[in-house]
């Protein structure tokens, strides 16, 4: 955390995910199902990242027609692991 992502941003992830759970967006419109709630699985240049979006329907009349109750998402891009074990002498010699 505290970086922003190298191919895809969190928040534009997030914003994205909502887009995709509102009737009539653009990215509704080409998004593979047809849902107010839904994870949406995006892809972007290094990998593909989840986000779980719900909107509602508000009131008729209200100055926004939707309003977004979830937007959530996981980071995934830090190296876990960088594949050596540093492991001090003493442990290999004999007691």
């Amino acid at each position: 955390m505290g970086g922003m992502h190298q191919t895809h941003p969190g928040s534009i992830s997030c914003v994205v995910g909502a887009a995709s759970v509102i009737p009539g967006t653009v990215v509704s419109e080409v998004a593979s199902f047809k849902a107010m709630s839904k994870t949406v699985r995006i892809g972007h240049p290094a990998g593909i990242i989840e986000v779980e979006a719900a909107v509602e329907k508000t009131e008729p009349g209200a100055k926004e027609p939707y309003k977004l109750t979830r937007a959530v998402y996981s980071r995934t891009v830090r190296r876990l692991m960088d594949g050596y074990a540093y492991v001090p002498k003493t442990v290999f010699e004999k007691p």
